[in-house]
């Protein structure tokens, strides 16, 4: 009985020292702990995923950047070009 008293005690306060922030947020705003992880998911889903995509359209750039400057030329005209296709390999 104790053990499982145990393990079920330290299965709360795992899930107490989860919602720490929460809970310290939502006392901070004035709102409950339902509505303050709303707005976090909310946020941070309009604020990461926008990034996500500037990333890879960078990433894409370069990528084309690099197969038609280096690929094609076998020495690159300017100091900028010629890291790019160093760095690629």
């Amino acid at each position: 009985m104790q053990v499982e008293k145990a393990a079920i005690d330290g299965e709360r306060k795992a899930v107490e020292a989860d919602l720490g922030p929460v809970r310290y947020l939502s006392q901070l705003v004035g709102a409950s702990d339902e509505r303050v992880r709303r707005w976090f998911i909310l946020a941070v889903a309009l604020l990461l995923d926008p990034a996500a995509v500037v990333l890879l359209l960078a990433a894409t750039a370069r990528r084309t950047f690099v197969a038609v400057h280096c690929n094609e030329k076998p020495k690159c005209r300017t100091r900028r070009e010629s890291l790019m296709c160093v760095s690629d390999g």
